[in-house]
């Protein structure tokens, strides 16, 4: 009969005990506190992508289907968890930064599901932006997707101005949005004559739509 080779202890707390709670006196002893144990989730996330990226490589990756009925996760996080563990072998990964940045840098490269393959290196230059920058996790699906955009098929598709539609010149990116509407702001591309227009027909006629510009 086989037993468990590995069991967690169940003295595990779930909650701030007294005797921490304490020696709590100070502004920076609750910040080094909450940092320390943002760090023991970190780790424990990528422990928990390794024990499934194991299981993955020693059953194979059909058994993902089973194993996340099994645990009760969606079959997307099980898989989210080995392809980051896949992407990011232990002397790859940035203490720095998150388990979650790891993640959304994984999307900088193409990847084969069922042969479990990355088919380039971005991801690491990525990781390494988002440590040097503190770029927060939306902050790097967000770049990576616009250059994304920028390369398809290789070719550089170029840039237009969302109001005049001309390429020439540089192009900053704007959102308006109606105060306290609960709605999401619009986004545009704009040079910044087209910007300076677009603030007259605002103070005219309020708030534009993609429909009112283009």
């Amino acid at each position: 009969m086989s037993t468990s080779a590995l069991v967690l202890p169940n003295e595990v707390p779930i909650s701030l005990d007294d005797e921490t709670k304490k020696n709590l006196v100070k502004w920076e002893d609750f910040v080094s506190y909450y940092l320390q144990l943002t760090e023991a989730a970190n780790s424990f996330s990528w422990i928990k992508a390794d024990v499934l990226l194991a299981l993955a490589e020693k059953f194979g990756d059909q058994s993902l289907e089973k194993v996340s009925t099994d645990i009760g996760e969606p079959r997307s996080t099980v898989v989210n968890y080995v392809r980051t563990a896949r992407a990011f072998t232990a002397d790859k990964r940035e203490p720095s930064v998150s388990f979650s940045h790891h993640f959304q840098a994984s999307f900088a490269d193409s990847y084969d599901e069922h042969k479990g393959i990355f088919t380039s290196e971005k991801r690491f230059d990525w990781v390494e932006k988002a440590a040097n920058e503190n770029l927060s996790t939306r902050s790097i699906r967000d770049e990576i997707q616009e250059e994304k955009q920028k390369t398809a098929g290789g070719v550089l598709l170029v840039e237009k101005c969302d109001m005049c539609r001309q390429p020439d010149g540089q192009l900053e990116k704007h959102v308006f949005f109606v105060p306290n509407s609960g709605k999401a702001g619009d986004k545009f591309k704009l040079h910044q004559k087209c910007y300076e227009k677009l603030l007259k027909f605002i103070a005219e006629y309020g708030n534009p739509s993609e429909e009112d510009i283009i």
